[in-house]
């Protein structure tokens, strides 16, 4: 489970970049190389298996969280900063900061899971998402 919760959230952090990056509405590539390889895909585009509303569903959990676990995971994720830095900047210890991506990382596991079973058809898309096994 915390490896997918690690997925899940590097997912959702590059996401939430890109997201943020679009809506300046300045173009992250020039138009003249807009179709030219980045990597090994066209453009930015979503993870496969994931879509908007399996981000949406993250982004809104971690929305939820309380502010020193939002704060963490935001840094961690969005900005890839290690334990340790995110412990000097916000002066507590890297095991504080590991308590707290592990705290959020079951805060944001329950969050999705209600949600998804509020909503059968995004529950189907995020056990797809999870490489859970299909059933015949």
């Amino acid at each position: 489970m915390k490896a997918q919760m690690e997925v899940l959230l590097s997912m959702w952090g590059r996401w939430a970049v890109r997201r943020a990056a679009g809506a300046l509405g300045y173009p992250s590539v020039s138009p003249m190389f807009k179709q030219m390889p980045h990597g090994d895909s066209y453009g930015s585009q979503s993870p496969l298996g994931v879509g908007e509303p399996e981000m949406l569903l993250v982004d809104a959990a971690v929305n939820r969280l309380p502010d020193a676990h939002k704060l963490v995971v935001l840094r961690a994720y969005q900005y890839g900063d290690s334990m340790r830095a995110i412990g000097r900047r916000l002066g507590i210890t890297h095991v504080t900061v590991g308590k707290y991506i592990a705290e959020a990382h079951h805060k944001i596991s329950v969050d999705i899971e209600l949600a998804s079973n509020k909503n059968p058809r995004n529950s189907e898309n995020f056990d797809k998402c999870h490489c859970k096994p299909a059933t015949a």
